[in-house]
């Protein structure tokens, strides 16, 4: 069975393994509140679909799916499903999680590890002091619930080697990436635009804050779109858009509300020709499949392991200093060089054998 968010990424998972012949006898169970802009289009949902509301042991089709079932299949490792499978005895089961990011980069085991985050420096120290006296009871469940994982499946071997430490001896690393390239990219959409895109989510690891301070200068005459429907609570959405507005006044454009995934890529990423992506950790890589393959300049700190694992691809991408904005009227792209490596790396016909070792495990 497949315990996974509700998002729409899962949805092209399922399509992608019954196009492959590797779905016999797959559930998925879809639960809570939508999480990203990829939606569920529940009019193409299959008999292999169950969407509930939360996860609780009143639904006696779910438990019996945990039960019977020899793997499960976790996508995203929220405390919602740690907590409903610490209910059963799953030590018989072959348990395979699609790590996502923030289901481990939120544990201070891991972020004070990643290089960027000391941009907060105040927040990283603060994570330092909680790792070591005040480890919160969500925190302790998840580190516990870790030893349980069988495999982790996943694209970057440096994230998996972030978290390893967490994992018992045994783990495996699967391959594995939602980001297949005919799912995820508009390939009709054409870069029409010169604006600038500031993050993907309302995740502080988006550092909006200091970009706003830091990278880009208050002479900018593009517009900057800041998309924030998800990922925070709505304070530090506010403090993003009162920083964006204070600095650049309407040019700064905060969208606070989930925006279909065609109207987005035709009315916002389309616009991009700069795309700043200030993450310390992988995240946006279905956002920046999208911009790689318009044309748009991807600009990433050097230290995320997204960025590493494109430039060893060899993805035409850049470096994002406090320096960057000084290149935008200067630098060049290989546009066709992307579009190539993206259908190389990521088409269907590359990635179809990962997806059906993951799905016979």
């Amino acid at each position: 069975m497949h315990l996974a968010v509700n998002s729409g990424f899962i949805q092209m998972f399922a399509e992608i393994a019954k196009k492959i012949d590797a779905t016999t006898n797959h559930q998925f169970v879809i639960y809570g509140e939508q999480m990203t802009g990829q939606v569920i289009d529940k009019t193409k949902l299959t008999n292999n679909f169950t969407i509930v509301e939360k996860l609780n042991n009143d639904n006696n089709f779910i438990n019996d799916l945990v039960i019977k079932s020899s793997t499960i299949y976790i996508h995203f490792l929220s405390n919602e499903v740690i907590e409903y499978l610490n209910k059963f005895d799953i030590s018989n089961k072959k348990i395979v999680w699609f790590f996502w990011g923030a289901d481990a980069f939120s544990l201070p085991e891991v972020y004070t590890k990643l290089q960027q985050y000391r941009l907060d420096i105040v927040n990283h120290y603060l994570g330092k002091f909680k790792q070591f006296f005040f480890k919160k009871k969500t925190s302790k469940i998840k580190l516990n619930f870790l030893k349980k994982i069988d495999y982790i499946a996943h694209y970057s071997v440096d994230d998996f080697t972030l978290v390893k430490p967490l994992l018992k001896a045994t783990v495996q690393f699967k391959y594995f990436t939602y980001g297949i390239f005919e799912n995820v990219v508009n390939q009709n959409i054409e870069l029409k635009g010169k604006d600038i895109l500031l993050g993907n989510s309302a995740s502080k690891n988006n550092h909006h804050i200091y970009t706003i301070k830091n990278i880009l200068p208050q002479t900018i005459t593009q517009k900057i779109y800041c998309p924030l429907p998800y990922g925070a609570n709505k304070s530090y959405t506010i403090q993003v858009i009162h920083a964006g507005n204070l600095k650049f006044g309407n040019n700064f454009i905060g969208l606070t509300e989930l925006i279909e995934t065609n109207d987005y890529c035709e009315n916002i990423l389309a616009k991009t020709e700069f795309a700043l992506m200030p993450h310390n950790r992988s995240q946006a890589w279905g956002n920046i499949m999208q911009l790689l393959w318009q044309g748009s300049k991807v600009y990433m700190f050097e230290s995320n392991n997204l960025y590493k694992f494109l430039k060893q691809k060899g993805f035409q991408i850049f470096k994002l200093t406090e320096k960057s904005y000084k290149t935008f009227s200067t630098v060049k792209i290989d546009v066709e060089m992307n579009k190539k490596l993206l259908q190389q790396h990521f088409g269907l016909s590359n990635l179809k054998s990962s997806y059906k070792e993951i799905l016979s495990l």
